[in-house]
């Protein structure tokens, strides 16, 4: 597997955790003992959405090196 999928399928499985996390912030009830689970699930959306934006980035730079993506397009192929 190529550096790029590599890159794309482990951000795949990171924004599925921010999925997950942001349904669990939605169904929760409005108590105050949901206060401290409400605040370690924001901390945890924060450092998944900090991963993401590495992710994004390190990707991006990938993309944006031409000669790579045609030498992994065509060894693809």
């Amino acid at each position: 597997m190529d550096r790029l999928s590599k890159l794309v399928e482990k951000r795949g499985y990171v924004r599925s955790a921010v999925t997950k996390l942001v349904k669990r912030v939605q169904n929760m009830e409005e108590a105050t003992e949901n206060l401290n689970s409400l605040s370690e699930l924001l901390e945890l959306l924060d450092t998944k959405e900090y991963i993401l934006k590495n992710l994004d980035l390190k990707v991006e730079e990938l993309v944006n090196e031409p000669d790579e993506c045609k030498s992994e397009l065509k060894a693809s192929e």
